[in-house]
């Protein structure tokens, strides 16, 4: 599908909206898009769903004193099922300063496909667990593939039974 950007551009704010809406599906993956995105500074949100299944939890204990807080490592291996379909490695770096808490900060690889196309993800997270439950805020450090044009972030909170929904929202950079 080709178009003229400067009939585009005349035809005012209004028409382009329509268009946008009514055409993306017909258009996002043909050449012309970004060239399109970028001409009139929009970009495409996406917002992915995924459920995750923890399949594997490996942590130690690397420093434990008594004025101190306990410390430890995680290595966690992961599936992906719903938009994402993968795995992820990931490791935690944890502090708990009782029995029932934790503060931790951690680094995720996802690989998988979405909508049939291969893609990479690194993520950063940075979340607790309290009230026996996990949070974490994450950032896309780096993408590839399908989504190699895309940053963003997202959450998840997960109790008890290793399984957990996930929410990332991704824009175009």
């Amino acid at each position: 599908m080709r178009f003229s950007l400067a009939l585009l551009n005349h035809a005012g704010y209004g028409l382009l909206d329509v268009f946008h809406v009514a055409k993306v599906q017909d258009f996002k993956d043909s050449p012309d898009y970004t060239e399109f995105l970028s001409a009139w500074g929009r970009t495409m949100a996406l917002t992915i769903n995924a459920q995750v299944q923890v399949q594997q939890w490996d942590e130690h204990e690397y420093m434990e004193g008594t004025n101190i807080h306990k410390q430890s490592q995680a290595d966690i291996k992961q599936r992906y099922s719903g938009d994402l379909e993968g795995s992820s490695e990931l490791r935690y770096l944890m502090s708990y300063p009782d029995e029932t808490q934790a503060k931790f900060v951690g680094f995720e690889h996802v690989s998988g496909d979405w909508q049939g196309k291969p893609f990479g993800l690194v993520l950063e997270h940075h979340g607790e667990f309290k009230n026996g439950v996990a949070s974490s805020q994450f950032e896309v450090l780096s993408a590839s593939g399908a989504f190699a044009h895309h940053l963003g972030h997202g959450r998840f909170a997960a109790g008890k039974g290793g399984s957990f929904s996930f929410e990332l929202e991704l824009e175009e950079r």
